[in-house]
């Protein structure tokens, strides 16, 4: 049985460590919530509690394949650098589609430190019972009307990474978005008329315009949901 451990079971780890652990995989991972700990424990994810600046080895001594999913904060790079992490772990580092100087010095430390890696580049994530369309419902003046939204579901990230893992995927960087980017102002509107909640309002003076995220790499082999 392959182990993988997820360092960051929230939104988004968790979901993955219950398709994994269904797909056959021990999961083990961490949270920082001593409450969440018992929870997921429950669910069958070996679960430790990590309190920064610790860290607990027992999060990396079973596992082949290491989720680094920890959204970056001031001085996580040099938390991460001072991990005893072998350099022949497999490491899949979730990082963004929006780019921070941060982001991106974690994304070359991962390249140069470890022998095996995979960089996942997300655009913004929904599924469940988040949509950003709700944080938008009845602010006025926004900005980015003509902006293209680039989101991707939560299971099609989960779908991705269990394929890079089936197909030994490793050296490479994938963006994950959806196929389609309607703009800001068409896509959030749409929503909360759906939902019956109040409009956004976006600023008519803003005419700014931005690329859409491609996900030609990611559509070798997996073609998403369509954007909803």
């Amino acid at each position: 049985m392959r182990t993988v451990s997820i360092l960051g079971l929230g939104y988004f780890g968790k979901a993955l460590g219950l398709a994994l652990k269904e797909q056959g995989f021990h999961v083990l991972g961490s949270t920082r919530s001593e409450e969440k700990v018992l929870e997921l424990n429950a669910l069958g994810l070996k679960t430790h509690l990590l309190n920064y600046p610790h860290f607990d080895d027992r999060l990396i001594e079973e596992a082949e394949i290491l989720v680094l999913n920890i959204p970056p904060f001031e001085g996580s790079l040099e938390w991460m650098k001072n991990f005893r992490l072998p350099k022949n772990l497999w490491v899949i580092f979730i990082s963004s589609t929006s780019q921070s100087k941060l982001l991106l010095e974690q994304e070359t430390w991962v390249r140069e430190h470890f022998s095996k890696w995979t960089i996942l580049r997300f655009s913004g994530l929904y599924g469940g019972e988040r949509h950003p369309g709700k944080h938008l419902s009845g602010k006025k003046n926004i900005p980015g009307q003509n902006w293209p939204v680039n989101l991707i579901h939560r299971d099609d990230c989960v779908e991705f990474i269990k394929i890079v893992i089936e197909k030994n995927l490793h050296h490479e960087t994938y963006n994950l978005a959806a196929n389609e980017h309607p703009t800001r102002k068409e896509f959030y509107t749409r929503y909360c008329q759906e939902q019956g909640i109040p409009l956004p309002e976006f600023n008519p003076e803003d005419q700014s315009r931005k690329t859409p995220v491609s996900n030609e790499e990611m559509r070798i082999f997996f073609n998403p949901r369509s954007l909803k």
